[in-house]
Protein backbone atom coordinates (compact mmCIF):
# COMPACT_ATOMS: atom_id res chain seq x y z
CA UNK A 1 0.00 0.00 0.00
CA UNK A 2 3.40 2.40 1.19
CA UNK A 3 4.63 1.76 -2.01
CA UNK A 4 1.20 2.44 -4.07
CA UNK A 5 0.54 5.22 -3.11
CA UNK A 6 4.02 6.67 -3.46
CA UNK A 7 3.93 5.58 -7.18
CA UNK A 8 0.96 7.61 -7.16
CA UNK A 9 2.46 10.63 -5.20
CA UNK A 10 5.32 10.52 -7.70
CA UNK A 11 2.93 10.10 -10.71
CA UNK A 12 1.60 13.43 -9.69
CA UNK A 13 4.24 15.19 -9.22
CA UNK A 14 5.60 14.89 -12.56
CA UNK A 15 2.07 15.69 -13.86
CA UNK A 16 2.19 18.84 -12.11
CA UNK A 17 5.98 19.69 -13.00
CA UNK A 18 4.75 18.68 -17.03
CA UNK A 19 1.54 21.10 -16.35
CA UNK A 20 4.02 24.20 -14.67
CA UNK A 21 6.16 24.15 -17.88
CA UNK A 22 3.48 24.04 -20.61
CA UNK A 23 2.02 26.78 -19.02
CA UNK A 24 5.41 28.74 -18.78
CA UNK A 25 5.62 28.30 -22.64
CA UNK A 26 2.49 29.42 -22.96
CA UNK A 27 2.84 32.57 -20.95
CA UNK A 28 6.51 33.00 -22.80
CA UNK A 29 5.47 32.51 -25.97
CA UNK A 30 2.38 35.02 -25.73
CA UNK A 31 5.05 37.62 -24.32
CA UNK A 32 7.28 37.67 -26.80
CA UNK A 33 4.74 37.99 -29.35
CA UNK A 34 4.85 41.57 -30.48
CA UNK A 35 7.67 43.41 -28.75
CA UNK A 36 5.53 46.85 -29.70
CA UNK A 37 2.91 46.48 -26.88
CA UNK A 38 3.47 46.65 -23.64
CA UNK A 39 3.03 43.36 -21.23
CA UNK A 40 2.85 43.76 -17.63
CA UNK A 41 3.49 41.03 -15.66
CA UNK A 42 3.34 41.77 -11.68
CA UNK A 43 4.98 39.62 -8.82
CA UNK A 44 1.40 38.68 -7.79
CA UNK A 45 0.42 35.72 -9.74
CA UNK A 46 -0.85 37.97 -13.00
CA UNK A 47 0.20 38.28 -16.29
CA UNK A 48 -1.88 41.38 -18.44
CA UNK A 49 -1.83 42.09 -21.98
CA UNK A 50 -2.81 45.36 -23.93
CA UNK A 51 -6.13 45.17 -25.88
CA UNK A 52 -4.43 44.74 -29.15
CA UNK A 53 -2.21 41.76 -27.67
CA UNK A 54 -5.29 40.00 -26.49
CA UNK A 55 -5.14 36.36 -27.98
CA UNK A 56 -7.62 34.90 -30.17
CA UNK A 57 -8.96 31.34 -29.33
CA UNK A 58 -11.17 28.86 -31.54
CA UNK A 59 -14.28 28.73 -32.13
CA UNK A 60 -15.36 25.34 -30.13
CA UNK A 61 -19.07 23.94 -29.64
CA UNK A 62 -20.15 23.38 -25.66
CA UNK A 63 -22.88 22.14 -24.27
CA UNK A 64 -23.81 24.17 -20.78
CA UNK A 65 -24.72 22.59 -16.98
CA UNK A 66 -28.57 23.75 -18.42
CA UNK A 67 -28.14 21.01 -21.86
CA UNK A 68 -27.92 24.30 -24.10
CA UNK A 69 -25.70 24.14 -26.74
CA UNK A 70 -23.17 27.43 -27.65
CA UNK A 71 -20.04 28.03 -29.13
CA UNK A 72 -17.13 29.93 -27.62
CA UNK A 73 -17.94 33.10 -29.79
CA UNK A 74 -21.17 32.87 -27.30
CA UNK A 75 -18.46 34.67 -25.13
CA UNK A 76 -18.38 37.99 -26.63
CA UNK A 77 -19.93 41.03 -25.29
CA UNK A 78 -19.51 40.22 -21.76
CA UNK A 79 -15.83 39.71 -19.46
CA UNK A 80 -15.39 36.05 -18.27
CA UNK A 81 -13.40 34.27 -15.91
CA UNK A 82 -12.52 30.46 -17.29
CA UNK A 83 -11.52 27.60 -15.48
CA UNK A 84 -10.17 23.97 -16.72
CA UNK A 85 -11.71 21.69 -13.54
CA UNK A 86 -13.84 18.91 -12.92
CA UNK A 87 -16.42 17.95 -10.56
CA UNK A 88 -14.56 14.90 -9.11
CA UNK A 89 -11.72 16.97 -7.87
CA UNK A 90 -11.01 16.98 -4.39
CA UNK A 91 -9.49 20.39 -3.51
CA UNK A 92 -7.88 22.97 -6.28
CA UNK A 93 -11.27 23.02 -7.93
CA UNK A 94 -13.12 24.04 -5.54
CA UNK A 95 -11.53 26.21 -3.87
CA UNK A 96 -11.18 28.13 -6.94
CA UNK A 97 -14.16 28.21 -7.69
CA UNK A 98 -15.28 29.74 -3.83
CA UNK A 99 -12.54 32.19 -4.68
CA UNK A 100 -14.09 33.34 -7.91
CA UNK A 101 -17.84 32.89 -6.11
CA UNK A 102 -15.84 35.73 -3.81
CA UNK A 103 -14.58 37.92 -6.70
CA UNK A 104 -18.38 38.21 -7.47
CA UNK A 105 -19.75 39.39 -4.13
CA UNK A 106 -16.49 41.83 -4.22
CA UNK A 107 -17.70 43.40 -6.83
CA UNK A 108 -21.76 43.92 -5.15
CA UNK A 109 -24.66 44.74 -7.15
CA UNK A 110 -22.33 46.49 -10.05
CA UNK A 111 -23.09 46.57 -13.46
CA UNK A 112 -18.98 45.15 -13.87
CA UNK A 113 -20.74 41.99 -11.63
CA UNK A 114 -23.94 41.85 -13.48
CA UNK A 115 -21.95 41.29 -17.13
CA UNK A 116 -19.47 39.06 -15.84
CA UNK A 117 -19.56 35.74 -15.72
CA UNK A 118 -17.34 32.26 -14.29
CA UNK A 119 -17.02 29.49 -16.42
CA UNK A 120 -15.62 25.37 -15.65
CA UNK A 121 -14.59 23.63 -18.33
CA UNK A 122 -14.28 20.30 -18.02
CA UNK A 123 -11.71 18.23 -18.49
CA UNK A 124 -13.20 15.28 -17.22
CA UNK A 125 -16.39 15.25 -19.84
CA UNK A 126 -17.03 11.29 -19.90
CA UNK A 127 -18.46 11.93 -16.19
CA UNK A 128 -19.36 15.52 -16.05
CA UNK A 129 -22.41 15.42 -17.58
CA UNK A 130 -24.37 18.56 -18.12
CA UNK A 131 -26.52 17.17 -14.75
CA UNK A 132 -23.66 17.09 -12.77
CA UNK A 133 -22.32 20.29 -13.56
CA UNK A 134 -25.45 21.62 -12.92
CA UNK A 135 -25.60 20.01 -9.42
CA UNK A 136 -21.85 20.60 -8.58
CA UNK A 137 -22.34 24.68 -9.54
CA UNK A 138 -25.20 24.79 -7.06
CA UNK A 139 -23.19 25.66 -4.10
CA UNK A 140 -21.44 28.76 -5.95
CA UNK A 141 -24.24 31.08 -7.14
CA UNK A 142 -25.16 32.95 -9.72
CA UNK A 143 -23.19 33.60 -12.87
CA UNK A 144 -21.82 30.25 -12.99
CA UNK A 145 -21.71 28.21 -15.89
CA UNK A 146 -20.27 24.52 -16.49
CA UNK A 147 -19.59 23.79 -19.88
CA UNK A 148 -18.11 20.45 -21.34
CA UNK A 149 -17.27 19.10 -25.28
CA UNK A 150 -15.93 16.05 -26.92
CA UNK A 151 -12.40 15.07 -26.40
CA UNK A 152 -10.92 15.76 -29.75
CA UNK A 153 -12.83 19.74 -29.20
CA UNK A 154 -11.30 19.86 -25.46
CA UNK A 155 -7.69 19.09 -27.07
CA UNK A 156 -7.90 22.16 -29.23
CA UNK A 157 -9.40 24.42 -26.75
CA UNK A 158 -6.52 23.45 -24.45
CA UNK A 159 -3.57 23.66 -26.40
CA UNK A 160 -4.73 27.49 -27.51
CA UNK A 161 -5.02 28.21 -23.74
CA UNK A 162 -1.69 26.16 -22.70
CA UNK A 163 -3.42 23.89 -20.34
CA UNK A 164 -2.27 20.41 -19.61
CA UNK A 165 -4.22 17.32 -18.67
CA UNK A 166 -2.57 14.32 -17.62
CA UNK A 167 -4.46 11.14 -16.25
CA UNK A 168 -2.68 8.47 -13.97
CA UNK A 169 -3.97 5.45 -12.26
CA UNK A 170 -3.32 3.93 -9.16
CA UNK A 171 -2.77 -0.11 -8.23
CA UNK A 172 -6.72 0.00 -7.62
CA UNK A 173 -7.47 1.69 -11.14
CA UNK A 174 -8.56 4.91 -9.16
CA UNK A 175 -8.27 7.36 -11.58
CA UNK A 176 -6.44 10.99 -11.04
CA UNK A 177 -6.66 13.68 -13.29
CA UNK A 178 -3.93 16.35 -12.95
CA UNK A 179 -4.40 20.26 -14.60
CA UNK A 180 -3.36 23.47 -15.13
CA UNK A 181 -4.54 25.53 -12.33
CA UNK A 182 -4.67 29.24 -13.62
CA UNK A 183 -7.42 31.14 -14.17
CA UNK A 184 -7.83 33.15 -17.63
CA UNK A 185 -9.75 36.46 -18.22
CA UNK A 186 -11.43 36.65 -21.48
CA UNK A 187 -12.36 40.03 -22.87
CA UNK A 188 -15.78 40.83 -24.57
CA UNK A 189 -13.90 40.49 -28.18
CA UNK A 190 -13.88 36.46 -26.84
CA UNK A 191 -10.21 36.76 -26.20
CA UNK A 192 -7.19 35.83 -23.65
CA UNK A 193 -6.49 39.16 -21.65
CA UNK A 194 -5.00 37.80 -18.82
CA UNK A 195 -4.56 34.92 -16.81
CA UNK A 196 -3.58 34.68 -13.03
CA UNK A 197 -1.19 31.77 -11.15
CA UNK A 198 -1.84 30.20 -8.43
CA UNK A 199 -2.30 30.94 -5.12
CA UNK A 200 -5.51 32.69 -6.23
CA UNK A 201 -6.71 35.67 -3.94
CA UNK A 202 -10.28 37.05 -4.35
CA UNK A 203 -9.34 40.72 -3.24
CA UNK A 204 -6.56 40.68 -5.60
CA UNK A 205 -8.38 39.32 -8.73
CA UNK A 206 -11.09 41.91 -8.59
CA UNK A 207 -8.64 44.65 -8.08
CA UNK A 208 -6.61 43.71 -11.06
CA UNK A 209 -10.34 42.62 -13.55
CA UNK A 210 -11.45 46.17 -12.45
CA UNK A 211 -8.00 47.66 -13.77
CA UNK A 212 -8.31 45.94 -17.05
CA UNK A 213 -11.71 47.07 -17.86
CA UNK A 214 -11.09 50.12 -17.03
CA UNK A 215 -8.03 50.25 -19.30
CA UNK A 216 -9.88 47.69 -21.69
CA UNK A 217 -12.92 50.35 -21.99
CA UNK A 218 -10.85 53.82 -22.02
CA UNK A 219 -8.40 52.17 -25.00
Amino acid sequence: MESQKLRIYLTVCLLLLISASILFGFVYTLTHQNTNETTETTKNHVVRWSKAEARSIANVPWKTHLGETGATTDWQGQWSFVFFGFTHCPDICPATLYTLSQVRDQLKNSERMRTTQYILVTVDPARDTPSQLARYLIPFGKNFVGLRTTAEDLNTITREFGVAISTAYGDDKKESISHTTALFLINPDAKIQALFTTPHDATFIRQQYEQIRTDYETH
